[in-house]
């Protein structure tokens, strides 16, 4: 996966780095400027039930949650896959209604 960091950020930091002489500085803006920039990975997963005891896993990084009602989690809170899809049995016009409220 890619990092996604904040572009001014990396140069600011660089910026403060007063102890490299000011060529290596602006050498170092400048490959951080010439950097593309990154595109975040869309994943799509599922939670598969582990145990009888409430207990699911999302099928991409294996995240867990225990919970009386796993369509309440559209996504994965360990890598942000998105759970869409048939979810043990629950369609997502059932998991869209508005028994998941916060």
């Amino acid at each position: 996966m890619k990092d996604l960091i904040d572009r001014q950020a990396a140069i600011d930091t660089i910026n403060a780095l007063h102890d490299l002489p000011n060529a290596w500085l602006d050498c170092a803006v400048d490959a951080v400027m010439a950097l593309p920039s990154a595109q975040p990975e869309h994943k799509t997963g599922r939670w598969l039930q582990i145990s009888p005891a409430r207990i699911y896993e999302c099928s991409e990084c294996a995240q867990m949650v225990m919970t009386d009602d796993i369509s309440c989690y559209k996504y994965c809170h360990g890598c942000g896959a998105n759970m869409g899809g048939e979810q043990d049995g629950w369609s997502d016009k059932q998991r869209d209604g508005n028994r998941c409220r916060w």
